[in-house]
């Protein structure tokens, strides 16, 4: 007599079971690449990488590690596979977008790596006060005359926004040019205001 079973098929001969497991269910959405960066999970979705961070990839089926044959395609970074013949390493080396391939078993999954720009390191800039209405206030270089650096070596430029209340945080919809007497210089970040009539008040 013979049962069949999804997934298994149970036998019985002269009153004696044994069961013999299949895998019936094999196919590519049974697998999937796992990249973590810094031990923190990657999604390439949402997350995006900058020039120097790198990414460490796995193919997995269910829990399981499984040793894959890896490759790449796009100029974003440089793939590199590791000792133990599982996972691999992708190092990003510059803007751009590349396709990760993992093949296994006659399956490839692809993983997308997106790199972006790193922020520019800027100089703080200090507070005023007590500016007296039809004076200047001392100017402002938000470039500090050229200290803020750009680890791509790209050139920057400055926006200026204002709003009136002391957070820390700054809408950027209130352009500062809006504000009679001040002007602003978007290449080199410099700021110069004189106050004028109706001015008073806390600005940030």
């Amino acid at each position: 007599m013979l049962k069949l079973f999804v997934g298994f098929i149970f036998i019985v001969i002269a009153g004696c079971e044994s069961k013999v497991e299949l895998a019936l269910n094999d196919s590519e959405s049974s697998y999937s690449i796992e990249a973590q960066k810094a031990g923190s999970q990657f999604s390439q979705a949402g997350d995006e990488l900058v020039i120097g961070d790198s990414l460490s990839l796995y193919l997995k089926k269910s829990d399981e590690n499984l040793t894959a044959t890896w490759s790449s395609y796009g100029g974003a970074g440089t793939l590199t596979i590791l000792n133990d013949g599982i996972s691999a390493k992708f190092t990003a080396t510059d803007k751009g977008t590349t396709e990760i391939f993992a093949e296994y078993n006659g399956f490839q999954k692809a993983f997308v790596v997106t790199v972006g720009n790193t922020k520019p390191v800027l100089d703080t800039i200090s507070n005023q006060s007590g500016i007296v209405i039809g004076y200047s206030i001392a100017t402002i270089d938000a470039g500090e005359l050229g200290l803020d650096v750009d680890s791509e070596g790209e050139s920057l430029s400055y926006n200026c926004y204002f709003d009136l209340v002391i957070d820390e945080n700054v809408n950027e919809i209130q352009n500062c040019t809006d504000l009679s007497g001040l002007s602003f210089d978007t290449n080199t970040g410099v700021l110069d205001w004189t106050t004028t009539s109706g001015q008073s008040g806390n600005y940030e």
